[in-house]
């Protein structure tokens, strides 16, 4: 039912209460008149002076029709009791069975409240990479891995392959990680003070919102960390999303397949490492058991066929 008593004072009142959740994306008048119902000449003519005002008075930002919300809340950094030796215990997928390594152990660093991204083609290794994360690390972290492909049998049948080298259940049977599905909303199940893997985000039909996304989940932890996989074009710079799915992250790690269908794993971006420096290094890999275990890592050499 349309609203058509809405006066300025009651719009301005609304529209107060309603822009926090706006989040810091920018709307039009007809997103507001929507939002509260409001489909009268004259209430709309109070929507728009509301908002023009609020503009005048510095609450909003915009030209042209379109607004935001200036949030002028800051979350202060007390960098100076800030412990520059806690720096969180990962442990990162090897070579089973010939103990080759990327070299990320003891080497990439992550501090609490960091994002990682994962991107690659379809089929290539990318959710083989995350649960060897949930595998490796569910016995010193709370973890929790989502998924929006697999089902149950699909994913234990997988699991099935890490049973020889590690217990992924308990004494009594039980799960040591949270397996569930999910399809958006990350930011509202991921594990704040825990280590959560997104297995994988889909920005949906606009793609560009796909840092917003990101920025969202990156808010929530306390502590924790978040791997989050995406999806990318076969030899594309950037994963679904353009530059904005990486500019949170502080370590991207892009899997990829050459034109001689070598496949590959570069180091796109690590911005701190502890030993060597392997900003742009390229390793190639062999993957057995349904995808799941690394073996014979090793420097990537071009034309050279694994």
């Amino acid at each position: 039912e349309e609203d058509t008593k809405i006066t300025y004072a009651e719009a301005r009142k609304r529209i107060a209460l309603w822009l926090p959740y706006t989040e810091g994306k920018s709307f039009e008048v007809r997103d507001v008149t929507s939002e509260f119902n409001v489909g009268s000449a004259e209430g709309k003519h109070n929507v728009r002076q509301a908002l023009s005002n609020l503009k005048r008075e510095g609450v909003l930002s915009g030209d042209r029709g379109r607004y935001r919300y200036i949030n002028r809340e800051l979350e202060p950094l007390n960098w100076v009791e800030a412990d520059t030796n806690e720096i969180l215990d990962i442990k990162w997928p090897y070579g089973w069975g010939d103990s080759t390594s990327f070299g990320f152990d003891d080497n990439l660093t992550l501090f609490p409240n960091s994002i990682v991204v994962v991107s690659g083609p379809t089929n290539i290794g990318k959710s083989g990479l995350a649960l060897n994360v949930v595998a490796l690390n569910c016995d010193s972290w709370e973890c929790r891995y989502l998924t929006n492909e697999m089902g149950a049998e699909e994913l234990k049948d997988r699991l099935s392959n890490f049973e020889e080298h590690y217990a992924l259940t308990d004494e009594f049977g039980s799960s040591k990680f949270e397996a569930a599905v999910r399809y958006d909303n990350y930011e509202d199940v991921i594990l704040p003070k825990g280590l959560t893997v997104i297995d994988y985000l889909d920005p949906g039909e606009n793609a560009y919102m796909v840092g917003q996304q990101v920025d969202a989940i990156r808010r929530r932890l306390n502590g924790g960390v978040v791997f989050i996989v995406m999806q990318k074009k076969m030899g594309s710079e950037y994963a679904i999303g353009g530059q904005y799915s990486e500019h949170r992250a502080r370590i991207v790690l892009h899997i990829d397949r050459d034109k001689n269908g070598q496949d590959f794993l570069l180091v796109k971006k690590a911005k701190k490492c502890r030993k060597e420096n392997l900003n742009g290094k390229k390793f190639t890999f062999s993957l057995r058991n349904n995808g799941t275990q690394f073996y014979n890592i090793r420097p990537y050499v071009e034309g050279e066929n694994g």
